[in-house]
Formats: structure tokens, C-alpha cells, sequence
């Protein structure tokens, strides 16, 4: 029986972006987001052959929608994936960047909510 991760490999790899757009996706990918245990499944998305429905993109995408809700483990479990050379640099240096990124925003956003509000 597949994982999780491997049904939404599979997938991707049919039918690249479309993933995306086919509607009976929405709770699989929703059930992905809670768990970033996911991730090191999904990271041999990076390394698919792209047929021309951007097969790496569109793992890379759902990728990053685990990461950016769980950020601390992503970026542990994407690290790791650079030092193991498990994917693409370019794919892991882009998710790990983009969740980074994400996260110093949030920070920023939390403290300047604690700055204003030891201003009352």
C-alpha cells in the first residue's frame, strides 16, 4: 500500500502541474501540510524528469506548502537533503531559501505586534 507521499508522487509525476488543479487533490495536499515527516518522501519529486508538465516544480511547490507551516522542520529536513545530496542543489536551495524567508517575515511581523502593543 503507498504512503501518503508516494500517492502524491505518483501524481505529480502524471500529471505534473495539473496536480494542482485536479479539485480531488485539495484534501490530499491539505492531509500533507500537517505533517512535515512528509518531506523526505516528497524530495525525490525534486529529482523526477520534467516531460514538460514540470514534474520538479510542481514537487517542489508542495514542498514548500509543508514547509511554510512547519518551518523549523523543514529547514532541518532540508539541510539534511543538501548533505546527503538527495536532490538538486538548485530545488533545495530554493525551498530552503523561500521557507527562511517566510519565517524571518513572520518573526518581523510578531515583533513589531509586541513593540506597538508595549506601546499601550
Amino acid at each position: 500500500m503507498e504512503t501518503l507521499a508516494e500517492t502524491t508522487l505518483r501524481k505529480v509525476r502524471e500529471a505534473g502541474r495539473g496536480y494542482f488543479e485536479d479539485k480531488g487533490n485539495l484534501a490530499e495536499l491539505e492531509e500533507l501540510q500537517k505533517d512535515p515527516g512528509h518531506i523526505p518522501e516528497l524530495i525525490a519529486g525534486l529529482s523526477l524528469e520534467d516531460t514538460g508538465l514540470k514534474q520538479p516544480c510542481t514537487a517542489l511547490a508542495v514542498i514548500l506548502k509543508i514547509g511554510k507551516r512547519h518551518p523549523e522542520k523543514s529547514l532541518r529536513i532540508l539541510e539534511n537533503a543538501v548533505k546527503n545530496d538527495e536532490a538538486p542543489l538548485h530545488y533545495l536551495s530554493e525551498l530552503i531559501y523561500k521557507i527562511h524567508s517566510k519565517r524571518e517575515k513572520e518573526e518581523k511581523k510578531l515583533y513589531s505586534k509586541s513593540i506597538l502593543g508595549a506601546r499601550k
